[in-house]
C-alpha cells in the first residue's frame, strides 16, 4: 500500500464511471478540464446549451444535478455577469493528488498501537493517514 495520497490520472475516465446521466458526466469533465488548464469556466446558458447541443433548461437541470452531488459548485454574480462553475473542493483535490485518506476516530488509536509494535515510526505511520488521538 503506497502512502502517498490517490491521483486521477485519466479525469475523463474517472468521470465516466461516476453514477449519473451523460450529460452531467460530460459537464463535469468539461469543469474539470478548464481547472485543470487553469482557466474559470463561466459561459453564459445559452452558450453552455450550444456547446452540449441543448438547450437552456437542459443545461440548468444538469447544473442542478451536479451541484446536488457536490461536484460543482456555482458562483453566483448577480444579473449581468454569468455564473462561474468550480469543482467542488475535495473533486478538486482528488484530481490533484491532495487528497488524505480519512480513518475514523476509533480505528486510528489501535492501529498506532499496531504500528509501534510491528516496528513502525510515528512519522511513517502519520504519512500513511494514522495519529495518535490525544
Amino acid at each position: 500500500m503506497s502512502h502517498h495520497p490517490p491521483r486521477i490520472h485519466s479525469p475523463a475516465l474517472y468521470f465516466a464511471c461516476l453514477t449519473a446521466p451523460t450529460g452531467v458526466r460530460q459537464l463535469v469533465g468539461v469543469v474539470a478540464e478548464a481547472a485543470l488548464h487553469g482557466q474559470a469556466f463561466a459561459p453564459g446558458q445559452e452558450k453552455m446549451g450550444e456547446m452540449f447541443h441543448r438547450d437552456r433548461r437542459t443545461m440548468n437541470r444538469w447544473c442542478r444535478y451536479a451541484v446536488e452531488r457536490r461536484w460543482l459548485r456555482v458562483i453566483r454574480r448577480g444579473r449581468t455577469l454569468t455564473n462561474v462553475y468550480r469543482l467542488a473542493r475535495w473533486l478538486w483535490a482528488r484530481l490533484t493528488g491532495q487528497w488524505k485518506r480519512r480513518l475514523p476516530s476509533g480505528v486510528q488509536e489501535p492501529l498506532y498501537r499496531l504500528g509501534l509494535r510491528l516496528g513502525m515510526t510515528p512519522e511513517r505511520m502519520l504519512g500513511a493517514g494514522v495519529s495518535r488521538l490525544e
